[in-house]
């Protein structure tokens, strides 16, 4: 009758530990699943801002070669405003490759 008691407070015990040990880690793992996700959601929204960033840079520099070239003509255009964009519009698009890449 001994032996069965110790028997069971082992068994229950070893049970107990079991079922804690599982517990515990499905709960580190919902902790980790939860943990990358805010992660990854923390990386998209800087990468959104850096591109939101990007695209008001781009804008600016249209509507400033709009303004500059405005009733000036093509020629205006070919020999000052349109090199400048075209050198603007080459680092934006590297950065903005960049940006996407860092994702």
């Amino acid at each position: 009758m001994k032996d069965n008691a110790l028997l069971q407070t082992i068994t229950g015990a070893v049970i107990t530990t079991g079922l804690t040990l599982l517990g515990t880690a499905v709960l580190q793992k919902y902790q980790n699943d939860a943990a990358e996700r805010t992660r990854f959601l923390d990386g998209a929204q800087v990468t959104a801002q850096a591109t939101t960033k990007l695209l008001m840079q781009d804008y600016n520099a249209l509507e400033q070669l709009r303004s500059s070239t405005d009733k000036k003509g093509f020629e205006f255009y070919i020999k000052d405003s349109g090199q400048k964009y075209e050198k603007f519009y080459r680092d934006w698009r590297q950065q903005m490759i960049q940006n996407q890449f860092s994702m």
